[in-house]
């Protein structure tokens, strides 16, 4: 699957809204599906106007959003509720936490995140005792195992019938609801009152 770049993202109230998506824009020019956000904050970055930006910059970017399973922030539950085609369930294990599991404990823990919790993006740590060949090493044995297991590692794509479902929800769905909502109700409004006795 190779690297990708995931940003971690805070809210800072002194960086106004052109200038923090001027830098994104910046950072991923040239980059094509390699680059992931991680909103850090409870508060959006860019301020509270910002969520239509962060919407344009995903789609721009075709960026995967990461909601972490345990503790998401405010701001990434906000913008994946916009963006659920964007949005992936994602796991990772932190440096300190690694040092004390075996490689195969880490490697159930991956499994499970997986396979029972349906996480879709992986995060992967180095721990503090690894030098880089042997962390190689290590996501190249995780990869095996999972291909083993039937799974596909790759960097994560749109999900196109995701975005054509909203867009269909957005435009028909509420006008169908309506009208079978129109044209039920009267009817069975109806139908009540004559099963009523007036006395």
């Amino acid at each position: 699957a190779g690297f990708g770049l995931i940003l971690r993202i805070n809210n800072d109230p002194w960086l106004e809204e052109g200038r923090l998506f001027g830098e994104l824009r910046a950072i991923g020019a040239g980059r094509s599906k390699v680059i992931g956000y991680l909103l850090n904050t409870d508060e959006i970055p860019g301020g509270p106007e910002a969520l239509a930006s962060w919407r344009a910059l995903l789609s721009e970017q075709k960026a995967p959003l990461l909601l972490f399973e345990f503790h998401p922030s405010k701001s990434v539950m906000k913008l994946a509720l916009q963006e659920p085609a964007r949005t992936y369930r994602a796991h990772t294990i932190a440096p300190n936490e690694l040092k004390d599991l075996t490689e195969g404990q880490q490697r159930a823990r991956w499994r499970r995140a997986v396979e029972e919790r349906s996480c879709r993006f992986l995060l992967v740590h180095a721990s503090p005792s690894q030098s880089a060949l042997d962390f190689m090493a290590n996501v190249q044995r995780m990869r095996d195992d999972f291909e083993k297991q039937g799974w596909r590692v790759s960097w994560p794509a749109p999900r196109f019938q995701w975005v054509l479902l909203q867009s269909f929800m957005n435009q028909r769905l509420g006008s169908l609801v309506a009208l079978f909502l129109a044209i039920a109700v009267p009817g069975l409004a109806l139908k009540a009152g004559r099963h009523t006795s007036p006395w």
